[in-house]
């Protein structure tokens, strides 16, 4: 088979039109289907016999994917606090389970008026969600990563060179994990005391060399391990 992109017809004729149980328009081309909600199918221009370009069809496609995942974003985000890594993961994997990823991908790949690949304008699209949803704000990594601190500190405290790795981990910026660390006024002294505290309603007393591992696995520097067993 040939590197090069196969040439095929640039525009398309419709075979077929059927509103589906849910109420979306089921769109038949005769090689490729899609599948379009109700308020974005234009009866006017899109009927049986109708001849529709490519790239008018893409357009289409991408708005009615752009409002599912708006919605999948919406819907995710309600729940509880996530950060934007997370939510563009989310959105990621739900552009390639939509009905019409099949057809998009061959739309775009075929049609030489697109710049970008199909990754490239769903990656846009992805970004372009997460800033409206931020915008409405649902979406906050600030505020997750106070609500990330919070938790950590009441449940499973420890240090805050760990705690801030983590939300590194999640994608949450250097500035924003100081910034909330800052706000909450995370201390190592603090949290060493309460990962101190948890162990001991856990374990009773223990010999120190065990709680110095227990405590050292927590990212708590030695010297300070030392310095708070010999004052408790």
């Amino acid at each position: 088979m040939s590197g090069m992109r196969e040439e095929l017809v640039r525009n398309m004729f419709v075979k077929n039109i059927k509103v589906t149980d849910k109420g979306n328009v089921l769109v038949d081309f005769g090689d490729l289907t899609v599948l379009l909600p109700m308020h974005l199918y234009d009866s006017k221009r899109i009927s049986v016999g109708a001849e529709l370009s490519n790239t008018y069809i893409i357009g289409v496609l991408l708005q009615a994917l752009r409002q599912r995942l708006y919605t999948k974003g919406y819907t995710y985000l309600s729940r509880s606090l996530k950060p934007r890594r997370r939510l563009k993961d989310v959105l990621q994997k739900a552009v390639k389970r939509d009905k019409n990823y099949p057809a998009l991908l061959k739309l775009v790949y075929n049609d030489a008026s697109s710049a970008s690949t199909l990754t490239g304008l769903a990656e846009e699209m992805i970004e372009t969600v997460c800033d409206q949803l931020e915008s409405e704000g649902l979406l906050d990594d600030l505020q997750y990563a106070e609500s990330f601190i919070a938790s950590r500190r009441s449940s499973k405290p420890r240090s805050v060179w760990m705690i801030k790795n983590e939300l590194f981990a999640k994608g949450i910026a250097k500035e924003d994990a100081e910034m909330a660390c800052e706000r909450i006024g995370l201390k190592d002294e603090d949290l060493l005391k309460l990962a101190y505290e948890k162990y001991i309603r856990t374990h009773g007393r223990v010999d120190a060399m065990k709680l110095m591992k227990y405590l050292s696995s927590k990212g708590f520097n030695y010297y300070d391990i030392k310095s708070f067993l010999e004052k408790a």
